[in-house]
Protein backbone atom coordinates (compact mmCIF):
# COMPACT_ATOMS: atom_id res chain seq x y z
CA UNK A 1 0.00 0.00 0.00
CA UNK A 2 0.86 4.00 -0.82
CA UNK A 3 3.08 5.28 2.69
CA UNK A 4 2.40 9.09 3.29
CA UNK A 5 5.75 9.10 4.90
CA UNK A 6 8.22 7.19 6.95
CA UNK A 7 6.38 5.83 9.84
CA UNK A 8 2.66 6.04 8.37
CA UNK A 9 0.48 3.24 8.03
CA UNK A 10 -2.52 2.64 5.10
CA UNK A 11 -4.97 0.05 5.86
CA UNK A 12 -7.72 1.57 3.06
CA UNK A 13 -10.40 3.35 2.40
CA UNK A 14 -13.92 2.38 2.68
CA UNK A 15 -16.91 4.11 0.87
CA UNK A 16 -20.67 2.89 2.16
CA UNK A 17 -23.59 3.08 -0.21
CA UNK A 18 -24.99 6.35 1.71
CA UNK A 19 -21.24 7.75 0.35
CA UNK A 20 -19.76 7.97 4.01
CA UNK A 21 -15.86 7.32 3.74
CA UNK A 22 -13.98 5.70 6.67
CA UNK A 23 -10.52 6.06 6.47
CA UNK A 24 -8.23 3.98 8.05
CA UNK A 25 -4.76 5.71 7.54
CA UNK A 26 -1.92 7.92 9.56
CA UNK A 27 -0.56 9.00 6.35
CA UNK A 28 -1.46 12.83 6.20
CA UNK A 29 -0.61 12.91 2.18
CA UNK A 30 -3.49 10.39 1.87
CA UNK A 31 -5.98 12.67 4.66
CA UNK A 32 -4.92 15.45 2.46
CA UNK A 33 -6.30 14.08 -0.74
CA UNK A 34 -9.32 12.54 0.50
CA UNK A 35 -9.96 16.28 1.84
CA UNK A 36 -9.73 17.28 -1.85
CA UNK A 37 -13.40 15.64 -2.64
CA UNK A 38 -14.64 14.72 0.86
CA UNK A 39 -15.70 16.41 3.31
CA UNK A 40 -13.98 15.00 6.50
CA UNK A 41 -15.55 15.57 9.64
CA UNK A 42 -14.54 13.55 11.81
CA UNK A 43 -10.59 12.41 12.81
CA UNK A 44 -9.78 9.67 15.10
CA UNK A 45 -5.60 8.76 15.80
CA UNK A 46 -5.63 6.16 12.73
CA UNK A 47 -8.79 6.83 11.19
CA UNK A 48 -10.92 9.71 9.37
CA UNK A 49 -14.25 9.84 8.29
CA UNK A 50 -16.34 11.91 6.03
CA UNK A 51 -19.04 12.13 3.34
CA UNK A 52 -18.78 12.64 -0.68
CA UNK A 53 -21.15 15.24 -1.38
CA UNK A 54 -22.42 16.84 -4.39
CA UNK A 55 -20.68 19.89 -3.28
CA UNK A 56 -17.32 18.52 -1.94
CA UNK A 57 -17.09 16.68 -5.51
CA UNK A 58 -18.10 19.70 -7.30
CA UNK A 59 -15.48 21.04 -5.56
CA UNK A 60 -12.68 18.97 -6.33
CA UNK A 61 -14.04 19.28 -10.11
CA UNK A 62 -13.42 23.28 -9.94
CA UNK A 63 -9.78 22.50 -9.02
CA UNK A 64 -9.56 19.92 -12.42
CA UNK A 65 -9.83 16.89 -10.47
CA UNK A 66 -11.96 13.94 -12.77
CA UNK A 67 -14.82 12.33 -11.58
CA UNK A 68 -12.92 8.89 -12.92
CA UNK A 69 -9.56 9.93 -10.79
CA UNK A 70 -11.83 10.41 -7.42
CA UNK A 71 -13.09 7.04 -8.43
CA UNK A 72 -9.43 5.46 -9.47
CA UNK A 73 -7.83 6.73 -6.10
CA UNK A 74 -11.06 5.41 -4.25
CA UNK A 75 -10.79 1.45 -5.70
CA UNK A 76 -6.64 1.35 -6.10
CA UNK A 77 -6.60 2.65 -2.04
CA UNK A 78 -9.87 0.26 -0.76
CA UNK A 79 -9.73 -1.02 2.32
CA UNK A 80 -9.37 -5.17 1.83
CA UNK A 81 -12.97 -5.99 2.78
CA UNK A 82 -14.04 -3.81 -0.54
CA UNK A 83 -13.09 -5.99 -2.94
Amino acid sequence: QPQGGPGDQTNGIIVETNYRVYAYTTSQLQIAVLSLFCHLSVKFPGMVSGRLTRQSVRQAIDFGITADQIISYLAAHAHEQMH
